[in-house]
């Protein structure tokens, strides 16, 4: 499965004009972000050492389904440190409480998987900005030094 993967990043890689890193996101409660992930994390680091490797990672509720998932939440935040260039962390409580409060004052109290993802996403666009950026090439060494 690696291998495809590693395959599929190549091709899609080999279609741009500049490459100047990757960026993941995915949970590290367990499964498949948590494990498989931080593989091909792995993967791409030694594949590609140029390149920056750009990681948000949502971590779960304190008290979740898994007895086990904090134990996987710091042995994937472990490997990631080792083969990213930056993280960006977003603590899932937190977030759902926030959601919570907004709503709760809109008068709607339902906090569903698609406003988490809204509200991570409009957050990494409002970070980004990709379109704002003068100087491409310093982009990922300026997010680096100024949020990382």
């Amino acid at each position: 499965m690696l291998e495809i993967i590693g395959n599929s990043i190549r091709s899609e890689i080999e279609k741009m004009d500049y490459y100047m890193g990757n960026h993941f996101i995915y949970s590290l409660g367990g499964g498949t972000g948590s494990g498989f992930g931080c593989r091909i994390t792995e993967e791409m680091k030694d594949d590609f050492n140029a390149s920056f490797n750009f990681h948000t990672v949502v971590l779960p509720v304190f008290k979740g389904e898994s007895p086990l998932q904090q134990f996987n939440v710091i042995l994937s935040a472990t490997h990631l440190q080792e083969h990213s260039d930056g993280i960006i962390f977003f603590l899932n409580e937190k977030i759902h409480t926030f959601l919570s409060t907004c709503q709760d004052k809109s008068g709607g109290v339902n906090v569903n998987l698609e406003n988490i993802n809204e509200f991570i996403s409009s957050s990494l666009c409002n970070l980004i900005k990709l379109n704002d950026c003068k100087n491409v090439s310093r982009f990922y060494q300026d997010l680096l030094s100024e949020v990382c």
